[in-house]
C-alpha cells in the first residue's frame, strides 16, 4: 500500500527536522586539546619548518554524508513523490515503520 498523504507529509518535516540538525552539528566547532606551552613552543618551530597536512575529521565527514543522503530523500520526495518508499533495488515497499525510523532509507531491509 502506497504512503498516503498524512505519511509523506511527515517523511518530508522528519526529513527537514534531520537536514536543520545535521547542519547545526557541521556548524560547531569542535573543540581543541589544551596544549602546554613548552610543547606548543617546539610545535611552532617545527610547523614553520615543515609544512602540516591537516587531517580530515572523521565525525564530519560522516555527518557531510548524512546530510547529503537527506538531501537527496528530499530531491527524491519532491520529484518521484509516486515512487518514494519503495526499494530502489526490488521495487518492494519499504514498510511504514522503517521509512519512520530512517526516513532517507533508499532500500529494504532484504537489500541492504
Amino acid at each position: 500500500m502506497p504512503l498516503d498523504n498524512m505519511q509523506m507529509e511527515e517523511i518530508r518535516r522528519l526529513l527537514q527536522k534531520k537536514k536543520q540538525d545535521l547542519t547545526e552539528a557541521t556548524d560547531k566547532k569542535p573543540e581543541k586539546a589544551p596544549v602546554k606551552k613548552a610543547a606548543a613552543k617546539k610545535g611552532a618551530k617545527k610547523a614553520a619548518a615543515k609544512t602540516v597536512k591537516k587531517k580530515p575529521n572523521p565525525v564530519q565527514a560522516a555527518i557531510s554524508g548524512e546530510l547529503r543522503e537527506v538531501d537527496a530523500a528530499l530531491k527524491r520526495l519532491k520529484e518521484q513523490e509516486s515512487r518514494f518508499g519503495y526499494c530502489e533495488h526490488c521495487f518492494m515497499e519499504i514498510p511504514w515503520r522503517e521509512l519512520a525510523v530512517n526516513p532517507a532509507r533508499r532500500f529494504c531491509s532484504r537489500c541492504v
